[in-house]
């Protein structure tokens, strides 16, 4: 699985499950989350899975340009700031 499929499939898991308790256990997998050589994703990669939650096509837009999706309410964004400022840099 690629970086990018785990960030969707945690996206995906959120919007189907707006709760802080599923924000957390999101925050837990992304902190615990191997690559194959059982080493833990760098900081960058940290990072970019947060960026593909919060945005999901945001390496192919432009910076500084906004993208939201119908379903992005306003709980769903809190959760994603809950995940963006909490997971280990």
């Amino acid at each position: 699985m690629t970086l990018k499929e785990f960030a969707l499939n945690l996206r995906n898991e959120l919007k189907n499950n707006q709760t802080s308790e599923k924000a957390r256990e999101i925050i837990f997998k992304i902190e615990k989350a191997q690559y194959e050589d059982g080493s833990y994703l760098s900081p960058w990669d940290k990072e970019e899975v947060v960026k593909y939650i919060e945005c999901p096509i945001h390496d192919i837009i432009q910076e500084g340009q906004e993208y939201l999706e119908e379903s992005d309410n306003e709980e769903f964004l809190k959760l994603v700031k809950m995940i963006k400022e909490q997971v280990k840099k």
